[in-house]
């Protein structure tokens, strides 16, 4: 079987029919953290040798799949796999102030052109997860669902997602109220209570709801100082 065949899961048929086109250096993007109230953006970047694009899968990249799809403990086994077989895979950083500032698309973005600035590897093409529509100076390509059926993108998004759950998780100490290494920072009930319990931290969205509002509402209180 190529691995511009199907499989159960992503396989490299985007890449190849791109690599038949003249591309050589595609870059697989996804990002984690879209949607939390806290912590930082992260934005995963992978390129895989052209020449695996039309040879079999290997046994051990079959598993690559969209890291929602994954238990925290495969998405950590993958990663090493990806590390060992891709040419590249790097991250970029978001802060929640970045996010804030720029809002959520502006700040994915910002970081896709700070990896391909930072990238020693020469990207000629980038397919991304969603249905981004980002103006770079090489050819973007978004793609729908992209985490389930590119490998590339696969990847980016374990990446991304590995190393976000980290973060955040490492914070858990500093920010002991808010339970961040349970909710990673997303909109659960736990998270919402803390937040009103206790005010916003630096590491909270300002922009996003219910945050927003909650701060909105604090800011004509006396306790309105706490969640500034």
């Amino acid at each position: 079987m190529k691995s511009s065949e199907k499989i159960n899961g992503p396989s490299f048929e985007i890449e190849a029919g791109l690599f038949a086109r003249g591309h050589r250096y595609i870059a697989g993007i996804d990002e984690a953290g879209r949607g939390a109230l806290a912590g930082s953006l992260l934005v995963g970047m992978c390129v895989y040798d052209c020449s695996m694009f039309d040879k079999p899968v290997i046994d051990a990249m079959r598993a690559i799949n969209d890291s929602k799809m994954l238990s925290g403990g495969k998405r950590r086994e993958i990663l090493s796999v990806i590390h060992t077989y891709a040419y590249t895979a790097e991250y970029c950083e978001m802060s929640a102030a970045e996010v804030d500032a720029l809002n959520v698309n502006g700040a994915t973005c910002e970081a896709v052109k700070r990896l391909l600035l930072k990238t020693k590897v020469p990207v000629d093409c980038v397919i991304m997860d969603g249905n981004f529509k980002f103006k770079l100076n090489i050819p973007f390509i978004p793609v729908i669902k992209g985490d389930s059926k590119s490998i590339s993108i696969a990847s980016a998004s374990i990446v991304a997602k590995v190393t976000r759950d980290d973060m955040i998780s490492s914070l858990d100490g500093k920010y002991p109220a808010y339970g961040f290494a349970v909710h990673k920072g997303y909109g659960t009930a736990m998270h919402r209570e803390a937040i009103l319990r206790h005010g916003g931290s630096d590491i909270h969205r300002k922009t996003y709801e219910p945050l927003r509002s909650m701060l909105l509402n604090a800011a004509g209180s006396p306790e309105g100082a706490r969640m500034s």
